[in-house]
């Protein structure tokens, strides 16, 4: 908690209670002060308790059942465990060029959304409606911007699509990571 003050020694504003609008707002001003400090330490335990789940579930529990060679395990008490994985992907920009290369040259290029972004002046309120009406048949060049790409959660799926298909696949020129997890079920 970054404001180590405390609120609750504040005592009340020396012109009393009640009716008096500037006591009023002090007592506020301290009530706020104390809900931050009280939503600031609750962001702390959740951060923490959010650490604590991810060590369990990434690391503790994969690494235990790869030593058992399981991948999946129900306790006597029915509880089911088990090892999950997903696959995450997003282009570097320093790959870029070579990972658009690669899906074109295997015939995936339809993965690859190009936006185009055109700039128009402020002035150009009269041009910009009529290239709303007819952009094929401007008279004019434009100043535009040219942004390819490929949706993480597209990329995400093509990528395990790939790995279950047995494609050799450029894992790091596509930004591509697993992350295994442990999924629990009690019945």
């Amino acid at each position: 908690m970054s404001d180590q003050y405390n609120y609750d020694d504040l005592k009340q504003d020396s012109r009393g209670a009640g009716d008096n609008i500037l006591a009023q707002l002090s007592g506020l001003a301290l009530d706020q002060k104390r809900a931050e400090a009280e939503v600031a330490k609750a962001e702390e335990a959740l951060a923490t308790a959010k650490a604590e789940l991810s060590r369990i579930s990434e690391r503790e529990i994969p690494d235990l059942m790869d030593k058992a060679e399981m991948a999946e395990y129900t306790t006597k008490d029915g509880i089911k465990i088990k090892i999950k994985e997903k696959v995450h992907g997003s282009i570097p920009k320093a790959t870029e060029a070579q990972a658009f290369e690669w899906l074109k040259e295997n015939e995936h290029d339809n993965l690859i959304k190009r936006e185009f972004k055109i700039q128009f002046g402020k002035d150009d309120e009269k041009w910009a409606d009529k290239f709303l009406k007819d952009l094929q048949k401007r008279k004019r060049p434009l100043a535009f911007e040219l942004k390819r790409t490929v949706h993480p959660s597209t990329l995400s799926s093509f990528v395990t699509g790939q790995l279950e298909a047995g494609v050799d696949f450029p894992m790091d020129t596509f930004g591509v990571f697993r992350k295994r997890s442990s999924v629990i079920e009690v019945k």
